[in-house]
């Protein structure tokens, strides 16, 4: 959903990107391998990330080791791309992430767009990206509760039906969004 928002102009961040980066730096692998044990690298050295989602979202324990291990080096990345898009003057920057509120990170944004769909079309969507239903029931049971989600979140999208209702729904919530920052122009 946020390339969407990049059609409509925005810069877009993907957070897991970022994180599958950070999986090679020397001193988180150091600290995953000291943690969840040498079979989570790959012949290569390369982090095997599914061997790390297998034993990082097995046990709540598990799923905090790992954000201990990466989220404070993901954080320190991101506010660093915020802080070169900022100088080169960038209006609009779109990060996706997909535990945003689990991390506790919604408050540094000025709008959080939440997305949701129901638990058929989820596991359609995993299923067609190689996951098992199983494999998303067992880490979405580490999540936060979407109802909780959608009090935190500043704008809902429904994304059960079509790439074209979905895309209208993003244009629909682009255009309250750029009106804050015309509004917010306006006040100064």
């Amino acid at each position: 959903m946020a390339r969407l928002f990049g059609r409509l102009g925005a810069v877009v961040v993907e957070l897991d990107r970022v994180g599958h980066d950070i999986l090679e730096d020397e001193d988180v692998k150091r600290k995953l391998v000291k943690s969840f044990g040498k079979d989570i690298l790959l012949p290569d050295g390369h982090v095997d990330r599914k061997a790390l989602a297998d034993v990082a979202f097995s046990t709540l324990e598990a799923v905090g080791l790992l954000n201990i291990i990466t989220h404070p080096k993901i954080e320190r990345k991101l506010q660093e791309i915020v802080r070169i898009e900022t100088e080169k003057g960038t209006e609009f920057l779109v990060v996706e992430s997909p535990l945003l509120m689990e991390a506790g990170n919604g408050d540094f944004f000025d709008v959080v767009v939440l997305v949701v769909a129901d638990l058929t079309k989820r596991i359609q969507r995993v299923k067609e990206r190689g996951w098992s239903e199983e494999e998303l029931k067992r880490r979405e049971r580490f999540f936060m509760d979407e109802e909780k989600k959608i009090q935190l979140a500043d704008i809902v999208i429904d994304n059960d039906g079509s790439i074209e209702d979905l895309w209208e729904k993003v244009k629909k919530a682009w255009n309250f969004i750029t009106s804050l920052r015309d509004t917010s122009r306006s006040m100064k």
